[in-house]
């Protein structure tokens, strides 16, 4: 007997809790990985886009506001030179919108109902809470990324998920065990879709590009800004040129046009806060 092993028998049950355990632990090992993951490339992105928007993306909407004028412009002068300026058929067109669709509310209600359903406060106990924590913790991920997709998937998700089963006999903690493998399994596959849709956007398109200019000693970000200020500078004198059209108009129609113009900028900005 000195010379054998001791080996400590392991009813199935007992066998298969630890195997679920395992695969759990492998699977919130990998979802936290790819959350952290996840999480320092958005930071890499949003830093690009701190020093990406102010020299570039804002002045390339400045370029398409200009070029919207002068498209108002032309089309205000061809229905004064048609005699169909005063005629009230494009008066609706220059009126502020009755109600903007905001997305920031939707979104907003959206995590309060998750956030009462689920909420660590309603909790049965220790593991329940701690569940609830987690989705939480999604919840507001989802929340502060604005994306209602998400945020969606998860409600519905809560919903159609039992109640962790209670109990300390195996099967009942086996249940449980198989619950939060299910849960670990949406974190992972979430987390990728996340990491791709991330990859995939415009500003890591424009970061990967900006880097690899950078290998040849060239500042994307800057030739990007010049040329757009000089878009900016052709597109404002055609808006000038076309301003000067107005001068050939009767002196009713020019008032009218000018008042048009302000109008649909008004009506322009309010739909814009």
């Amino acid at each position: 007997m000195s010379g054998m092993a001791l080996v400590l028998y392991q009813p199935p049950p007992t066998r298969e809790l630890q195997a679920r355990l395992a695969q759990l632990g492998r699977m919130q090992a990998q979802a936290d990985a790819l959350e952290a993951e996840y999480e320092e490339a958005r930071e890499a992105i949003r830093l690009f886009e701190k020093r990406w928007k102010p020299a570039v993306g804002a002045r390339y909407l400045e370029l398409e506001r200009i070029k919207d004028n002068t498209v108002r412009v032309r089309r205000l002068i061809r229905l004064a030179e048609a005699g169909k300026l005063r005629g009230g058929s494009e008066e609706s067109s220059v009126e502020a919108p009755q109600q903007v669709f905001r997305p920031e509310d939707e979104l907003r209600k959206l995590f309060r109902d998750l956030a009462r359903r689920v909420h660590p406060d309603r909790a049965a106990d220790s593991e329940d809470r701690l569940r609830r924590h987690e989705f939480m913790a999604e919840a507001s991920r989802a929340y502060r990324n604005k994306d209602h997709r998400r945020l969606q998937w998860l409600l519905e998700h809560w919903l159609a998920t039992p109640r962790l089963a209670p109990g300390r006999d195996h099967d009942s903690r086996i249940a449980r065990a198989n619950q939060k493998i299910a849960w670990a399994r949406y974190r992972v596959q979430e987390m990728n879709h996340l990491i791709a849709e991330l990859h995939s956007s415009f500003l890591a398109e424009m970061r990967r590009a900006c880097e690899a200019a950078a290998t040849d000693g060239r500042n994307l970000v800057a030739e990007m800004r010049s040329r757009v200020m000089a878009d900016i500078e052709k597109a404002e004198k055609e808006y000038q040129r076309t301003l000067a059209g107005l001068n050939l108009l009767d002196p009713e129609d020019q008032a009218e046009i000018r008042r048009r113009l302000r109008l649909e900028e008004a009506a322009f900005a309010g739909a814009g806060r």
